[in-house]
């Protein structure tokens, strides 16, 4: 069996590690127990899953948050 040729990076459709990102957005405590169409412990469960799925295909994570602290 004959290797495919490297695709490259930047200029092909799919996406890599090089032309994407994981963004997770707004997963803080108020926000998540806020949550009633589905069970909280399966959600934290699921977003878990995805970060670790990220880190493992080497993407670049972003966590971004909505609320922050105004006191200062």
């Amino acid at each position: 069996m004959a290797s495919e040729t490297i695709r490259d990076p930047k200029a092909d459709q799919l996406l890599t590690p090089q032309n994407a990102a994981f963004v997770i957005i707004d997963y803080q405590p108020v926000q998540v127990n806020s949550i009633a169409s589905m069970d909280r412990q399966l959600m934290l469960n699921n977003i878990v899953g995805c970060a670790k799925a990220a880190i493992a295909y080497k993407l670049p994570i972003v966590h971004s948050t909505v609320k922050y602290d105004r006191s200062e």
